[in-house]
C-alpha cells in the first residue's frame, strides 16, 4: 500500500466506526425510550384495575432478578465461565446504598401515577436531571460551573411554567414524584460510583441488575406491606379470589410489565456503562503504562473483558487501531 492510500484508508475506518457507534447509540436509545414510554402508559392503564402500585414494583424487581439470573446461568452453561459474584462484605457496603435509593425511587414513581397524569409525571420526573447534577457535584463527579447552575434553573423554570395553574394538579402526587426524582438523582450518582470501581467487576449490565435487585426489593418491601398488604390480601386478586381466570390474567399483566421494565433497565444501564467504559478504554489506550490490574479475589475479569461480553458495547479491533495510529 502506497503512502497516498494510507490517509484514505484511515478516513474510511473512522467513517465506518462512526457509523457503527451511531447505530449502537440509536439502538440503545430506542430500546430504552420504547420500553420506558410503553411501560408508563401500560402501568397507568394497569392501575385502573389493579390499584396496588407498590406490589407491582415488588413483582417487577423479583422478575428482573430472575431474568438476570437466567441470563447469567445461560452464559455460564454456554461458555463454562462463571459470572462475577460479590462477597457479602463488599456486596452490602457498595451495592446497598444505590439499591435502596433505586427501590424507593421506583416505588414512589409508580405510586404517583395514581394521583397525577402521565404528562405531569413525565415533566416532573425530568427534574431528576437537577438532582443528578447536584449529587454529582456533592460526590465530586462534576465540577461547579455556571453552565450547570443555568441548566438547573432552566429545568426548574420549565417545570414551574408547566405546572402553574395546571387543571389536573394533585399536590400529593406531585410531591411523590419530586421525592422520587431526588432519589433518582442519588441512585444514579451512587450507581456511577459503583460502576466506575473496576475492581468490583460490575461492568456488565446483567451482573449489575442481578446484584442490585435484592436491595431494591428489601428497601421497598416494608412500605409495600404496610401500605397495601391487608388490602391486597382481601382483594379479588389476592386470597379472596373467586375467579381463577380473572386473577391469573391480572397477574400475567403485572408480569408482562416486569418484562418491559427489565429491557428498559437494560437499555439505560447499557447507555451509562457505554459512556463510562468507553472513557476507561480510551484512557487505557492513551496511557498504557498507568493501567493497573486488581488483585482482589472477587474480580474475575478486566473492564475490557467484561465489556466484550456485551455485544452492543464491545469495541472493534479497528477502533483500537485508530487510536494507536
Amino acid at each position: 500500500m502506497t503512502e497516498g492510500q494510507m490517509p484514505g484508508r484511515r478516513r474510511g475506518k473512522r467513517l465506518g466506526q462512526l457509523m457503527v457507534n451511531g447505530i449502537r447509540s440509536v439502538t440503545l436509545i430506542c430500546i430504552y425510550y420504547t420500553c420506558s414510554i410503553g411501560l408508563t402508559f401500560y402501568q397507568k392503564n394497569l392501575f385502573r384495575d389493579f390499584r396496588f402500585p407498590l406490589t407491582v414494583v415488588i413483582v417487577h424487581l423479583f422478575m428482573k432478578f430472575m431474568l438476570a439470573g437466567i441470563c447469567r446461568l445461560s452464559y455460564t452453561i454456554t461458555t463454562g465461565q462463571p459470572r462475577i459474584l460479590l462477597p457479602w462484605e463488599v456486596y452490602w457496603k457498595k451495592v446497598l446504598p444505590p439499591g435502596a435509593a433505586a427501590g424507593i425511587d421506583i416505588g414512589l414513581s409508580q405510586w404517583s401515577l395514581e394521583f397525577i397524569t402521565v404528562a405531569l409525571y413525565t415533566m416532573s420526573k425530568s427534574t431528576a436531571l437537577i438532582f443528578i447534577l447536584v449529587f454529582a457535584i456533592i460526590f465530586k463527579l462534576e465540577e461547579m460551573r455556571w453552565s450547570v447552575v443555568f441548566l438547573v434553573f432552566l429545568i426548574a423554570g420549565g417545570l414551574f411554567m408547566f405546572t402553574y395553574k395546571y387543571t389536573q394538579f394533585n399536590l400529593f402526587g406531585f410531591l411523590l414524584v419530586l421525592l422520587a426524582s431526588l432519589l433518582s438523582g442519588l441512585r444514579w450518582t451512587l450507581s456511577q460510583l459503583v460502576m466506575q470501581k473496576t475492581e468490583l467487576g460490575l461492568t456488565n449490565p446483567i451482573d449489575m441488575v442481578y446484584h442490585i435487585q435484592p436491595w431494591m426489593a428489601a428497601s421497598l418491601l416494608p412500605l409495600a406491606v404496610f401500605m397495601e398488604g391487608n388490602a391486597l390480601a382481601a382483594s379479588k386478586f389476592g386470597f379472596r379470589f373467586k375467579d381463577l381466570g380473572d386473577a391469573g390474567f391480572m397477574w400475567l399483566r403485572v408480569v408482562f410489565g416486569a418484562v418491559l421494565a427489565f429491557f428498559m433497565e437494560m437499555g439505560l444501564v447499557l447507555c451509562i456503562l457505554g459512556i463510562i467504559v468507553h472513557v476507561m478504554l480510551k484512557a487505557k489506550t492513551l496511557h498504557p503504562t498507568k493501567a493497573t490490574h486488581s488483585s482482589n479475589s472477587f474480580s474475575t475479569s478486566s473492564p475490557t473483558d467484561s465489556l466484550q461480553k456485551v455485544p452492543l458495547l464491545s469495541e472493534s479491533e479497528g477502533e483500537y487501531e485508530l487510536f494507536n495510529e
